[in-house]
C-alpha cells in the first residue's frame, strides 16, 4: 500500500515530522508510523514551499481490521 502526503507551508519550518494513523471502525489504532519514527529527516522548508511524503507498506490488515 502507499500512502502520499502532501503539504503547502504557511510559515518557516525545520525538520517538519510527518505521519498517518489508521484505525479500525471502533476508532482503535491498528497501524501507524511518521518520519521521525523512520528516522527520516525532512530539512528546511520557507512559506509556499511543498512537502511530499510517500509510506510504502504491506498491508497485512484483514477486512474485520478496517471495517
Amino acid at each position: 500500500m502507499s500512502v502520499k502526503i502532501r503539504a503547502r507551508f504557511q510559515k518557516s519550518v525545520h525538520n517538519p515530522v510527518a505521519g498517518m494513523l489508521i484505525r479500525n471502525r471502533l476508532g482503535i489504532d491498528v497501524f501507524g508510523t511518521n518520519t521521525r519514527l523512520e528516522q527520516r529527516e525532512l530539512g528546511e522548508f520557507e512559506p509556499g514551499e511543498e512537502l511530499e511524503v510517500w509510506f510504502r507498506f504491506d498491508c497485512l490488515l484483514t477486512p474485520r481490521s478496517i471495517h
